[in-house]
């Protein structure tokens, strides 16, 4: 399975509430996308996008609460 891709920690505001910042804008839950970002886990994303293409189950049983 494809490895779980995770924000840099640094970028964090605090890793315990995982709430992140860009060009002074709050961001929730720590999701910070970039071009670099992208470019650095491609292969990652791929590979979730292509497991979650082929099972939408396993998908929806990641972000249902």
């Amino acid at each position: 399975m494809a490895e779980i891709i995770r924000p840099p920690i640094e970028k964090l505001v605090d890793s315990n509430i995982k709430i992140g910042v860009r060009e002074g804008t709050t961001i929730d839950k720590g999701v910070i996308l970039n071009e670099t970002y992208l470019e650095d886990n491609k292969l990652n994303i791929g590979n979730a996008m292509s497991i979650f293409t082929a099972y939408p189950d396993i998908y929806l049983d990641l972000i249902k609460p």
